[in-house]
């Protein structure tokens, strides 16, 4: 099995293509449909690319051994572990499970990597 510093990468990047994808969604339907709130879906598209390239580059720390991008993963996924319990109380189950599934390995996993020291 590979070292859960790894393991915690490869789902960090996940992550990140998730967040890429919504923006991308959000681009391709602003450009399609009417937009009441175009500064607020702007704003929204901003901060997902933003936190697509953070978790990047939070994978990345955990393959160079560093720790800055501990801190970064594990508040993105407690965020994301809210948002999937949210989104079984508002009626999508299947998503949130999967979100709150990916989200509760990717925090075991990196505090895994954390006890280890690597």
């Amino acid at each position: 099995m590979r070292e859960p510093r790894v393991l915690v990468s490869w789902l960090l990047r996940v992550e990140s293509l998730l967040l890429l994808g919504i923006a991308l969604y959000l681009i391709a339907k602003a450009l399609t449909d009417t937009v009441s709130e175009r500064n607020a879906l702007t704003a929204e598209i901003i901060f997902l690319f933003i936190g697509a390239v953070g978790l990047y580059f939070a994978g990345e720390s955990f393959l160079k051994e560093r720790r800055l991008g501990r801190g970064p993963a594990v508040l993105a996924n407690l965020i994301s572990l809210g948002v999937a319990y949210y989104m079984i109380e508002g009626g999508r189950p299947a998503l949130g499970t999967l979100l709150g599934a990916l989200s509760l390995a990717t925090l075991i996993l990196a505090f895994s990597a954390i006890s280890r020291g690597k």
